[in-house]
């Protein structure tokens, strides 16, 4: 009897300390929608016609293809504040993006309030 009640509260903390699994933003992407505006209006509508394509590595880099080459570098994804930065190595420049829904299907990528991108995984 006294085994069982040192293992509930034992039991209870180790299954209130799981952590919740983070999506992860490693892998490949390829756009499939694009929100922009259209008529004076601003809507989702189909990705354009060479869709950008992305990969994000575990060892912090990625690179962007749509027709051609559209750049590589480093990046880091914050979970928590949703931000994705990325240095472009050439010509060296960092953006700072807003990524406002990640799961283990979609990517949306914010980068600017009026022009955002919807990913599929790869």
């Amino acid at each position: 009897m006294r085994k069982i009640l040192i293992f509930i509260p034992i039991s209870i903390f180790l299954f209130s300390c799981q952590k919740q699994k983070q999506t992860s933003i490693i892998g490949g992407w390829l756009e499939v929608s694009a929100y922009t505006e259209r008529n004076g209006q601003y809507n989702w509508g189909p990705a354009t016609k060479f869709p950008l394509k992305l990969s994000f590595g575990a060892d912090g880099k990625y690179s962007a293809f749509n027709d051609v080459p559209a750049g590589n570098g480093n990046y880091s994804y914050d979970h928590l504040n949703k931000e994705l930065r990325i240095e472009i190595f050439n010509p060296f420049t960092t953006s700072i993006y807003t990524v406002s829904y990640l799961n283990d299907d979609y990517l949306i990528i914010d980068y600017n309030p009026n022009y955002k991108l919807k990913f599929v995984k790869l």
